[in-house]
């Protein structure tokens, strides 16, 4: 009987080819050792994915020796929506500031500012003493 082996099988029989583990894989790869783990436990619905179970089996796939378009050849994947990974103008992140706290919040920055100054330069300025002349009161007239 000629059965046709899962992706998990295949990746088992190859990691273990290379004598690594899946932590080794795991720490030399920053991947989740739980991730690796479904994808050798077969846990992972291809047509379900995302992306970052295709980015760690792809990972995966690299550090073991396999190719990953032959791993995968006849799964069905999920269309993989990138819509929410796009990038977003700037306009809709200037759309979401509160302007008002904004500006109040730069005034009061700007008056503690001159204020802090103010107090500083007064407290190093301090009055001059004043002169005292050697005179002595016989020398002025009443």
């Amino acid at each position: 009987m000629n059965r046709k082996s899962t992706i998990g099988e295949k990746l088992l029989e190859a990691r273990e080819k290379t004598g690594m583990s899946l932590r080794d894989i795991a720490q030399a790869n920053g991947l989740p050792l739980s991730r690796l783990e479904s994808l050798e436990n077969d846990q992972v619905d291809f047509e379900k994915v995302d992306v970052y179970d295709i980015s760690c089996l792809k990972v995966y796939c690299f550090q073991i020796g396999l190719v990953y378009d032959d791993l995968i050849k006849g799964v069905k994947l999920k269309p993989i929506d990138l819509s929410a990974h796009q990038y977003q103008p700037a306009g809709s992140f200037f759309k979401s500031i509160d302007t008002t706290y904004i500006f109040k919040l730069t005034t009061g920055v700007i008056v503690g500012s001159f204020l802090i100054y103010f107090l500083i330069q007064g407290a190093s300025i301090s009055p001059k003493p004043a002169s005292v002349n050697s005179h002595t009161i016989e020398q002025f007239e009443l």
